[in-house]
Order: structure tokens, then sequence, then C-alpha cells
């Protein structure tokens, strides 16, 4: 980020999320801190019940580092970074997530499956 400043989400919006407690999400290559990191926030809100697709050894690594435990949750192992989004993408058309989170994807890979 270019700004120090933090970023806070409005509680209009976290009431509102919360309304809709644990929305099935895709997260497109999730082994990396700062998407892992995010996820984390989201379910410890109770706003998300993440399904994890990418490198499985690289996303378990990762939740491992911050001290996550993710087992509970889906893990969809699929090493070719553009090949993730497809997964997603598929998950999505058959209504088995309502959202696709981006991780560690080029958006152009994300966006030419997702749309």
């Amino acid at each position: 980020m270019l700004s120090s400043k933090e970023i806070i989400c409005p509680n209009n919006l976290l009431d509102l999320a919360h309304k809709k407690k644990g929305v099935k999400v895709a997260v497109v290559n999730a082994g990396k801190p700062l998407p892992m990191l995010s996820i984390q926030d989201a379910v410890n809100e109770n706003l998300i019940e993440p399904i994890f697709i990418g490198h499985e050894v690289e996303i378990q690594k990762c939740a491992e580092d911050i001290k996550w435990d993710i087992s509970k949750y889906e893990l969809i192992h699929e090493p070719v970074e553009n090949d993730t989004a497809k997964i997603a993408a598929k998950l999505a058309s058959e209504e088995k997530v309502k959202i696709i989170v981006k991780g560690h994807i080029h958006t152009d890979v994300l966006m030419k499956e997702g749309f």
C-alpha cells in the first residue's frame, strides 16, 4: 500500500455483513501471507467460510506460519496458478460459492476466467 493510513471498515458495512454469516468463498491462490491474513480476519468475524484453491503445500505452510489451523476448511490442490481461477469460476457457476476472493494471482488471469 502506498498510504500508511489505517484502513477501517465502516461499522454500518460490518453490521450488514454480519447478517449474512458464513458466506462460502473461493480463495484463489491463497498461499501467501496477505491473502491468508485477510481471510483469517474475515473468518474470525464469522463473515465467510473459505474454500482454499492453490498449491496445497504453500497454503498449509502459510497457515502454519500465521498459526492458523485450516484443517476444517476445504482445500483444493491446484499447483498451476492459471488453473486456480478456472476452479473458482466453476465453483461459482455451480453456486457452491457466492464470492471469489483474489489471492496471489494476476488480475488479468482471474478476470479472464471469472467474467
